[in-house]
């Protein structure tokens, strides 16, 4: 998502540009065929020069497709957010310039913007498909084919069924009782 360290620490989730690198190349030598990175902006304490840095890095990774979505702080629905300071927050002028300079960077080390939010090199199937107007978008984002259901298994998981969404429980606790009542 970042890989400024102030910004991970701000938000619980760190995992070093190393350790990205070596589950990008694990994955090629697997044979994926398609390497996606999540980027999102507008995080606590990132900034124009720390963003351009993990997007130099996510540059080195070669992914073949990237999905950049932005941050939403709702500490109305997300209790933990509420611990974040106010002034950590890019305002939405920051934020807009945070896209501005992925969509520049992303475009500039070759990927092709697909819809609102997504990148793909233009050999990848995505691309294709965007280029020769097959592209799909259900909630998980842009496919090259239409899923009528979408089955979900596990803790905070969504699904979508005939056109009704699930989701499952969001506590491994609450799911593991939930599994055990049946």
């Amino acid at each position: 998502q970042d890989f400024d360290p102030a910004v991970q620490h701000a938000i619980h989730r760190v995992q070093s540009f190393e350790q990205t690198r070596d589950l990008v190349v694990a994955a090629r030598e697997l044979g994926y065929e398609s390497v996606n990175l999540d980027l999102v902006y507008g995080l606590p304490y990132q900034d124009e020069r720390s963003f351009a840095r993990s997007l130099e890095l996510v540059a080195q990774l070669e992914p073949d497709r990237i999905a950049c979505y932005s941050y939403a702080h709702v500490p109305w629905l997300k209790k933990h957010q509420k611990l974040m300071p106010e002034d950590a927050m890019p305002t939405g002028a920051q934020k807009q310039a945070l896209f501005q300079l992925a969509l520049s960077s992303l475009v500039d080390d070759g990927m092709e913007a697909i819809g609102m939010d997504h990148f793909a090199r233009a050999t990848d199937e995505l691309a294709v498909a965007a280029r020769q107007g097959r592209l799909h978008r259900n909630f998980m984002g842009y496919t090259t084919r239409p899923a009528e259901d979408m089955l979900s298994f596990g803790v905070t998981s969504i699904g979508e069924v005939d056109g009704a969404f699930t989701q499952n429980r969001k506590t491994v606790a609450d799911w593991r009782r939930a599994l055990d009542e049946g």
